[in-house]
């Protein structure tokens, strides 16, 4: 299992969204199934809604 964090300006196309411009960052995780040495499975989860509030795609959640 592996933990990951992303953080970087949308510039390039993201599941075929077209660059923003925006400063995006998100966490995600990815989980593997190892055989031998070889990787034969992995499983990522991340926060796409997140990311579509980040580039102005999907309202802001509101306070709380």
């Amino acid at each position: 299992m592996l933990l990951w964090r992303l953080c970087g300006t949308h510039r390039g196309p993201l599941l075929r969204i077209p660059p923003s411009g925006r400063w995006i960052e998100f966490t995600g995780v990815s989980m593997f199934e190892i055989r031998g040495n070889r990787v034969v499975r992995r499983f990522t989860l991340w926060d796409l809604a997140g990311v579509l509030r980040q580039i102005g795609l999907l309202p802001a959640l509101p306070e709380e």
